[in-house]
């Protein structure tokens, strides 16, 4: 690090002394990219960068208001730092959490290309070159399909891009369906079966994926038939007991998941600087748990803890989301917290079942008071939304989303996660 820095500095002072000189490159190392991508080691290092910007969008912020909010089940609460994004007020290239997710993604969608077209020379047995063929272009399609989906027809290529590249193509959108499903063809053909290195793609994965992408396309027999082919398949995937045990820490990593990106648990594994180091790291870990948390903290005989979460407060559900559960529907109970019990300041809840207060999506009929610690606040449906129209009136108090939370966190204002991110489960 210290050696960066000297050259940083030698480099400015040579801008300074004479902006006329030209400066000749020197590398060092001897090493190249050419002579790197010809081991099974320097390429594997390749295939492992390009896993790395899944972390770009999944579990951070970026990725969640660009996916989330603005639709019809998630919206701004009082902490989001982009209303302009969640409002469709600013889709444009100033908005930097477009800006920073579209370099990620095609810095992804380089690496795959460049993997790809160099593979044949990597000095990998026959086997283990269609293994890692198959994840990169798993990768390929899973990020072309987070670009088409976000921005249309906007750029596309399969060659790796060297040097300063100042054009870009318009490509009609089948374009990009048409590779994404030739790579998860490919990838569901080649993949092994498991992995014994958590993290990589497997085949019931890539096969998850493929019928995913059929329903986008409405070819709903298509999808059918891969989905069943996965369930039926023989991989050793088991559904938790309860709905809502799948998000516990303890089953992070759990026989029902097919696919998640995931984070390392020794922090410091995690580059959290993203400002300093802007691609190719992995950007810190699972920043999740903080977004979809109600403000409890400032609530009468309430205290932030770790179990209940750090809340950031940035993103609040819509009533039609909470009007999708039924009534006593274990989906809404493994996913929401209602109910908040008092807490004390030096952490942890002082008493199980003292009610301090209550955020519920049912206009709550309970008299508040009664129990050891005084009455309770409660904010129920009627005081969150309209009652006739249903627009957000509280962006402070609502049934908080847990799936994300972490409260195996060491401090109440740890920001980072080791917690995985699911997205076959």
């Amino acid at each position: 690090m210290k050696n960066i820095f000297i050259i940083i500095l030698s480099a400015f002072s040579l801008f300074f002394i004479s902006c006329e000189k030209q400066l000749d490159e020197y590398n060092p190392s001897g090493l190249t990219a050419e002579a790197v991508y010809t081991t099974p080691s320097g390429f594997d290092a390749l295939v492992n960068a390009a896993y790395g910007y899944q972390r770009w969008w999944y579990g951070k912020e970026e990725g969640y208001n660009i996916s989330e909010t603005g639709t019809d089940i998630w919206t701004s609460a009082a902490g989001d730092v982009w209303p302009d994004l969640s409002k469709y007020a600013n889709l444009q290239s100033t908005n930097t959490a477009l800006r920073d997710e579209w370099n990620a993604l095609y810095a992804g969608i380089n690496l795959c290309n460049a993997g790809i077209n160099r593979i044949q020379d990597a000095g990998y047995t026959v086997g283990l070159r269609k293994q890692r063929e198959a994840e990169l272009k798993f990768l390929r399609a899973f990020y072309y399909w987070h670009i088409v989906e976000t921005w249309g027809g906007v750029h596309f290529t399969t060659e790796e891009t060297k040097g300063i590249i100042s054009t870009a193509n318009k490509t009609p959108v089948e374009t990009f369906y048409n590779l994404i499903f030739e790579d998860l063809q490919f990838a569901s053909t080649n993949l092994a079966n498991t992995t014994t290195d958590y993290g990589r793609v497997t085949r019931p994965a890539a096969m998850a994926f493929l019928a995913r992408m059929y329903l986008t396309r409405g070819k709903n027999a298509e999808a059918n038939s891969m989905a069943n082919a996965v369930i039926n398949g023989g991989f050793g995937y088991v559904l938790q007991p309860k709905y809502g045990d799948l998000f516990l820490m303890a089953n992070n990593k759990s026989k029902e998941v097919l696919y998640a990106v995931n984070y390392a648990n020794n922090l410091t594994l995690n580059d959290i600087r993203s400002s300093t180091f802007p691609q190719g790291h992995s950007r810190g870990s699972n920043n999740g748990h903080l977004h979809f948390t109600m403000k409890y903290d400032d609530r009468p005989r309430m205290f932030r803890i770790t179990e209940y979460g750090r809340p950031f407060n940035r993103y609040m559900p819509t009533r039609a989301l909470l009007d999708l559960y039924g009534p006593a529907d274990a989906r809404y109970e493994g996913s929401f917290q209602e109910i908040y019990f008092s807490c004390t300041a030096t952490g942890g809840v002082s008493r199980p079942g003292d009610t301090a207060v209550i955020a519920t999506r049912t206009n709550y009929a309970g008299t508040p008071g009664g129990n050891p610690g005084g009455t309770y606040v409660v904010y129920n449906r009627n005081n969150i939304y309209d009652a006739a129209s249903g627009k957000v009136k509280n962006t402070l108090n609502y049934p908080t989303l847990t799936k994300h939370l972490d409260p195996t966190r060491l401090t109440f204002n740890e920001a980072q996660s080791e917690k995985d991110v699911l997205l076959s489960d």
